[in-house]
């Protein structure tokens, strides 16, 4: 597929993302929907499902790659791209795909719909169902104050991932600075030109507060800059320190909404044949090649009666334990999240260079690395310090979420 280590990269950090996988292959559509073949949904489901089964060789995402190009010219050919750019294509495509296909719906076909309400006629599907929207929307309140009269006015904004900017005095410091300290510079507080609606003030301070935490939460470092004597984009190479575990708390409301809870059954996490079920699923995808274990297909197939009664009551039991942690998390919100996988660029500039991903399999608490025809297990600490100065795009899952998938996997 030419130079495209970016869509290799980008798609290992989204496909190790079991929540999100398990939330497309469980979206549902009315056969009567009227969707080509083609279209971005069905090709990236068919994709998550091969991803999933064992022995099936090599998978080759051509289709997905000319499906992005149909409706994005820059991703048209076989050059290198920006991972992040690719990164919020894939996901914008899916999200608008599901989006107009649900409103397209009549109401009978879309009551049929895992999609779909009944409560609100004028909106006539639920975004919040969306796998994009339960696993990557951050809903952020922005609060503009005037300083002369104290009026107040708020505007939420939803984002998929948060770009985050290096300290202006930076440029000239060798200092390492951590995720943290750039997101608190994200957040700062800070004054713009505005127009107070109420006593026409021409400055108000505008501050900024997460009053819905994601499933998944994306940092992007901005590493590339402009320079506009060569014509191209430079990298930065300051060193970021990587932290395996994330806090939001400071930057919450004080009532910010939990991530829709994740509930793993043992059917969602096993393959068709106990004995060639591997739990690092996604073993390689190198230049749209992937490999792993595991489908989707049958109900527990290869397992015995008991082991299926067995199943039945942990199953009871676990949907116990998430009505519980459900009720518990509203009086206590977790805000702290598991470093998932890392995006990193290896080079000087965003034309050339070449990009690789590292992600963990909560089951195992192992690291692997995808680096082109080459997968192998990698110890953190190695991807801690070469992602402090190549690190591109960070992945932390919830906590929640993460320990729902250790405790509840199956080897």
């Amino acid at each position: 597929l030419g130079n495209t280590c970016y869509l290799n990269a980008v798609l290992q950090g989204l496909l190790s993302l079991r929540p999100f996988t398990l939330d497309i292959l469980s979206t549902s559509l009315p056969a009567n929907a009227n969707r080509p073949k083609d279209s971005f949904f069905s090709i990236l489901r068919d994709l998550v499902a091969d991803v999933l089964k064992k022995n099936h060789g090599v998978i080759n995402p051509l289709k997905l790659k000319e499906c992005i190009g149909r409706n994005a010219k820059r991703f048209e050919g076989y050059h290198q791209q920006d991972a992040h750019e690719f990164m919020g294509e894939v996901l914008n495509q899916l999200h608008e795909d599901l989006e107009s296909t649900m409103k397209s719906l009549p109401p009978k076909e879309e009551a049929s719909s895992k999609l779909a309400v009944h409560d609100e006629p004028e909106e006539r599907f639920d975004s919040s169902a969306l796998p994009t929207t339960k696993n990557f929307h951050c809903e952020v309140q922005h609060s503009l104050v005037c300083p002369h009269c104290g009026d107040t006015r708020h505007k939420n904004e939803y984002f998929r991932d948060f770009s985050l900017d290096f300290p202006e005095e930076q440029m000239n410091n060798p200092e390492t600075v951590s995720l943290s300290q750039l997101l608190r510079l994200y957040f700062e507080s800070q004054y713009v030109d505005y127009d107070c609606e109420k006593c026409s003030h021409s400055t108000v301070k505008v501050s900024h507060t997460i009053i819905e935490l994601p499933r998944v939460l994306i940092l992007h470092i901005k590493r590339f800059k402009p320079n506009l004597e060569a014509g191209r984009y430079d990298k930065r190479s300051d060193q970021v320190s990587v932290q395996e575990r994330l806090s939001l708390a400071e930057f919450c409301d004080l009532n910010v909404r939990s991530p829709p809870p994740l509930t793993v059954t043992r059917q969602s996490c096993l393959p068709v044949d106990k004995e060639n079920w591997d739990p690092l699923y996604a073993s390689k995808l190198t230049h749209g090649v992937m490999g792993g274990g595991g489908t989707l297909k049958g109900l527990l197939p290869g397992f015995s009666e008991e082991e299926m009664i067995a199943e039945a009551v942990r199953q009871s039991l676990v949907e116990q334990e998430a009505m519980t942690l459900e009720a518990a998390v509203k009086k206590d919100i977790n805000t702290s999240y598991q470093l998932h996988s890392v995006i990193s660029h290896i080079g000087s500039t965003a034309s050339s260079g070449h990009y690789i991903c590292d992600a963990i399999d909560p089951a195992t608490d192992r690291w692997k690395r995808y680096d082109d025809a080459m997968v192998n297990e990698t110890p953190f600490s190695t991807i801690r310090e070469e992602a402090e100065t190549n690190g591109y795009i960070f992945f932390f899952l919830h906590e929640a979420a993460f320990r729902t998938l250790r405790d509840q996997s199956f080897s």
